[in-house]
Formats: C-alpha cells, structure tokens, sequence
C-alpha cells in the first residue's frame, strides 16, 4: 500500500498520543513494508514505541518532527530511505537507526540532537551531508557490520565526553569523513521554513532515570501474577523461547 502525509509548515500532521498526559510509548509507531511511494512532509510523530519504520521500502520523510519515541525515530531495513530537512530529538536509543541492508541512504540537512545516539548504521550504505548533531550523549555517527558512509560537510557540536572525533566506525565497516565542523564554526545549521511546536513537553529522554514508561511490570497487579521466574543477567536480546526446559536467547553478544 502507499500513505501520503502531507502538511503544511503551517499545519503539521500529528501523529500522536491521544492520552491527557501523553509519554514515551503511549502507541506503537508507523510501520510500513514494501511501498515505493509513500512519504512524510511536514508531519510530527511523537510519544510511540517508535517513530517510522520502514522494511523493504524508499520512504521519503523530510520537513517534519521525530521526538520523544521509546526506541528509534526513524528506522529502516532492507530499503532506500531519504531523510531530509527534519528535527529528530529526544528519542530513546537512536534518532534514526538502519540495520540489515540498506542501500544509498540518503540523509541530509536534518537536525539531530538532544538524545543518546545519533546515526547508527549496520549492513548499510549511507551519505549524510549538511546535518547538524548537537547534545548526543553518546554519540553522533556510529558504523558498524561492514557498513559504508560517506560523511561529509556536517555540523558536530557537544556530542558524547569528549569523543573526538564523534563518529565510531568498527566491525569491518569503513568511511569517507571530509570537510566536516568539528568545533571550528565553518559550517552554518539547516534552517526550516516550520515550527518546532509542542502541546506537551516530555521532560527527558526515554531511557533516563526520570523515564515513567513501564519497562518492568510488578509481580502481582490486576491482570497478572507471576509463577515462576527461569534464567538470570539475560540483558539485552532480540527473542527469547523457552524450549526443553530451557531459556534461549538469540543476541549478538
């Protein structure tokens, strides 16, 4: 199938929580699969488990706001993504995250700040030109699983503890970085013709000490008690079975 969301910059599409206090993964997220013609202009998406996601797809997403999601603003595997002319902040593990083969993805003029992680790249072919990364804790750029990007003339500012430069690339991946602001100011910020606007602000970063989303649910409550409990330091996983008694998990690590 194919969604259009086009607006204005002066009348954004919302896609949002509908609860009196929204917070971060109030609702699932937009996920589309194999489309070639569907995009995001000037909308805002807010307050999901994530933001877009796309699979086997080329989603144009430009002009528009990506904030407060519980994992990744944008995401994508196996596509051809364009990102462009976009704010992204504030979402709980990347601000757009491409993971298992993407190719020419192109991401440029974009805003990203004010989250844990930038970028971040497996099995992906990406060209990022002309964004401004600014107040990453983390960091802005990271490469990885023979990844390849080409990164150029983009705006670096207050990203991770003084990682320098704030791009990791590893694990057979490998990189064109050139004429990039690092700090020197020789490079201007994208500017946009919309408005950053809020009905609501969150507060913090998903993830955070402050985070109110229920990651873990109490023992006992009014829909569930637990009767048992199998495994220990799990951490973090793709899936679990149990299966001859017996708890698998399928991870990298």
């Amino acid at each position: 199938g194919t969604l259009k969301a086009v607006g204005t910059p002066e009348k954004q599409i919302w896609f949002t929580s509908d609860a009196e206090d929204p917070i971060n993964g109030d609702w699932l997220g937009i996920v589309l699969g194999d489309t070639k013609n569907s995009e995001f202009n000037y909308v805002i998406v807010e307050f999901g488990e994530l933001g877009i996601a796309q699979f086997d797809s080329e989603v144009v997403v430009s002009n528009s706001i990506i904030r407060w999601n519980n994992s990744e603003g944008l995401y994508a595997e196996r596509s051809e993504p364009v990102f462009m002319y976009n704010i992204l902040y504030g979402n709980g593990y990347h601000e757009i995250a491409l993971e298992q083969y993407n190719e020419n993805v192109q991401i440029l003029y974009n805003i990203i700040r004010d989250g844990h992680y930038g970028v971040h790249c497996e099995k992906t072919t990406a060209y990022l030109e002309g964004n401004y990364f600014k107040n990453e804790e983390f960091a802005a750029i990271t490469a990885g699983m023979e990844s390849h990007i080409v990164v150029k003339r983009n705006k670096f500012e207050n990203i991770g503890v003084g990682q320098k430069p704030p791009i990791s690339i590893y694990a057979g991946s490998t990189a064109e970085i050139e004429n990039n602001d690092f700090g020197e100011g020789n490079i201007p910020a994208p500017e946009f013709d919309y408005e950053d606007i809020k009905n609501f602000e969150l507060g913090y970063v998903p993830g955070d000490l402050e985070d109110r989303y229920l990651y873990v649910y109490d023992e006992v409550d009014e829909t569930r008690r637990t009767i048992k409990k199998i495994g220990q330091g799990l951490y973090f996983g793709w899936a679990l079975v149990h299966a001859e008694n017996n708890l698998w998990r399928f991870s990298l690590g």
